[in-house]
């Protein structure tokens, strides 16, 4: 079995001391293969070579179930003992002759390097592979020399075989590895140190994946809250609605009617309230309600126009995905003379689905010819940007006015937060260059 770069995606390597009471390796590894790792590294530096086998034992059948490389981290003696499909081997370690010599041709043997002479070393004496790093501050190796980003793009340049970056990367810092060139991130603690690491692996997948793979397409924006400054018009409108059939209105009707459609929202209010009208009657009350708003008076985003100029200069294909009225925000954006920027203009109503389903991205992307690592999402809503990095699409979470008690969450879940445009270009230049 040979390693290749795309094995390198998302390399785990094990850490049983952030294990909780009565969990197992197999347990935790078997998750982090739920998840989307690409390949997994034993690493035990401190047990015996009888327990180390034991370990490799339990985790090679899991290995072989999701097809992931399992590497043996500077045991050769173990490596041999399960048959495993490779071992990496540090500086100070066996030499890569003398592993090779004793595994044979067919067995996947990596190295670290810190330097473009430890690279190139490697290559001759026979790598398969190069772990790279420390790229940023590590809770495994306090020891660690860090790499500067020049010497990382170095390295990268001067070699031809995969190379894995490694050391402290995480969720929050991942992103700013585009562009050296790796074809993958190695962690430890970002997914053994995590309680759900099966969700820990399926978001650094995907992270890893824009990182190494993405150059933007596409960008898709929400409308109200994320265009324009439209929020305003639905603070009220549920609570106008119900004032128009004498029926009270709940103090948190605005966070129940946020996350639905137009649709949605006309069935619920028939459904709870007692409203007798049809769905259709609902959404034209509703419409008829908000209308003047769009057609007159809602405000652009400032500085947003300066971001779609640049996007279309840059060749990116732009579009609009949202759950208000298609004629509502048509009309706003006409108005703004903004319209001229977006190709094509999405609603969840005419799709059928809420930003709740991750299929409602899909569709979006497959219509405009994009996959999610080449495309990037302006919401407001943090349920819409959940589900839209959670999928694998660049997140740009837009602060606004009526979404202030979700700021902390937003900043967590998407890959960058905005307070305005002002910030966008330069977040977005290393993606499009």
């Amino acid at each position: 079995m040979k390693i290749g770069k795309k094995d390198m995606l998302l390399y785990a390597v094990t850490d049983r001391s952030w294990l909780a009471p009565g969990e197992t390796l197999a347990q935790k590894v078997e998750q982090a293969a739920q998840g989307g790792v690409t390949c997994i590294q034993l690493r035990e530096k401190h047990a015996s070579d009888q327990e180390f086998i034991a370990l490799a034992k339990q985790l090679k059948p899991i290995c072989a179930a999701y097809q992931l490389p399992l590497i043996i981290n500077d045991n050769l003696t173990v490596a041999m003992a399960v048959d495993a499909d490779g071992v990496h081997v540090g500086q100070k370690d066996m030499s890569l002759p003398q592993a090779r010599a004793l595994l044979g041709p067919d067995k996947i043997i990596g190295t670290s390097a810190h330097n473009v002479e430890e690279a190139k070393r490697a290559v001759e004496q026979g790598a398969d592979y190069i772990g790279v790093g420390a790229v940023f501050g590590s809770s495994t190796k306090t020891d660690a020399t860090y790499l500067s980003p020049q010497t990382l793009r170095a390295i990268t340049q001067a070699v031809k075989i995969p190379v894995v970056a490694i050391g402290g990367i995480n969720e929050r810092n991942i992103l700013s590895l585009h562009g050296s060139g790796v074809d993958g991130v190695a962690v430890v603690s970002a997914i053994f140190a995590q309680k759900d690491a099966a969700l820990a692996a399926k978001r650094l997948r995907a992270l890893s994946t824009k990182m190494v793979h993405g150059k933007l397409r596409c960008a898709i924006f929400d409308a109200d809250g994320t265009l324009t400054d439209s929020m305003y018009i639905w603070e009220n409108a549920g609570s106008q609605l119900l004032k128009n059939h004498q029926i009270p209105a709940p103090p948190d009707l605005r966070s129940q009617l946020g996350p639905m459609t137009l649709r949605q929202t006309a069935a619920y209010f028939n459904q709870h309230y007692g409203i007798h009208e049809t769905e259709e009657e609902t959404m034209e009350e509703i419409c008829k309600q908000v209308e003047d708003e769009y057609f007159y008076r809602v405000p652009a985003k400032a500085h947003v126009e300066k971001v779609l100029s640049w996007l279309r200069q840059q060749g990116i294909a732009i579009c609009i995905l949202t759950a208000s009225e298609r004629y509502h925000v048509q009309a706003a954006c006409q108005r703004l003379g903004i319209l001229k920027y977006f190709e094509k203009i999405f609603t969840c109503t005419e799709l059928g689905m809420s930003k709740h389903d991750p299929n409602i991205f899909g569709l979006v992307c497959k219509s405009m010819g994009v996959k999610p690592w080449e495309t990037v999402v302006f919401e407001d809503a943090l349920h819409a940007v959940k589900t839209a990095s959670d999928s694998g699409y660049f997140t740009v979470a837009v602060d606004d006015r009526y979404n202030q008690d979700k700021t902390e969450a937003l900043q967590q879940t998407a890959d960058w937060f905005i307070r305005d445009y002002t910030e966008t270009i330069e977040k977005l230049k290393p993606f499009v260059e």
